[in-house]
């Protein structure tokens, strides 16, 4: 930091003269031609007391820290930080300031399942006609969600029967063609794609429950 630059006695007195008579450093930085920092620097070595610092609307600079007891008491309710603004009359800068200088954190936690504001129930019906379900991402078949956020429904109710995740090459067909109807007993586990229109079933009794079998020794 450079040193401060040496003013005359007399500019000092006059800097501090008019800084008691109620001068603010803002004023006082334009007038002499020196910054703001100076002017307090002068104050205090003449022996003057500084006063409390002002914003430029001229009210009092407050310590973000006074409004760390409502904004801590709102945050652990599961307040936004713009919720809290509004509620304490705060800018959001000040409550990020509070929060980073109580260990807290500027991001609420993500919700997920029931506990999330916008939760509507964790199914919905996507494009293609099938039927999309939320998980949470501790979830054992968690790996099983796409870029939606959902898993398909007749996938994860394979996956559940099985005990483990499906793989990225096998497929779960609907029985009766109806891709809404998700229960395990009108689903196929295939290897691979499946056309649409067509389903498994034995080509000499026409019998649709096929099961894996071991081969015998």
């Amino acid at each position: 930091m450079g040193a401060i630059r040496k003013i005359k006695p007399e500019t000092e007195a006059a800097i501090v003269a008019d800084y008691v008579a109620g001068m603010r450093s803002g004023e006082l930085s334009a007038k002499y031609g020196i910054n703001r920092k100076t002017v307090t620097i002068v104050v205090k070595r003449c022996g003057a007391a500084v006063r409390d610092q002002r914003s430029a609307s001229g009210r009092p600079v407050v310590d973000p820290m006074s409004y760390a007891p409502d904004v801590l008491r709102l945050r652990d309710l599961g307040w936004s930080q713009s919720k809290i603004g509004k509620e304490v009359g705060i800018c959001q800068s000040t409550i990020s300031r509070v929060l980073i200088q109580s260990g807290r954190r500027t991001r609420l936690p993500v919700l997920e399942g029931g506990k999330h504001g916008s939760w509507k129930g964790g199914r919905v019906k996507t494009g293609e006609g099938y039927i999309g379900v939320r998980i949470t991402h501790d979830d054992m078949m968690a790996s099983m969600i796409v870029r939606s956020g959902y898993v398909l429904e007749h996938r994860l109710v394979m996956a559940r029967s099985l005990g483990r995740p499906l793989l990225a090459t096998e497929s779960v067909h609907h029985i009766n063609g109806d891709r809404t109807d998700n229960r395990l007993e009108n689903l196929q586990l295939r290897q691979g794609k499946h056309g649409k229109g067509t389903v498994m079933c034995c080509a000499d009794c026409g019998s649709r429950r096929i099961v894996h079998r071991e081969l015998d020794d």
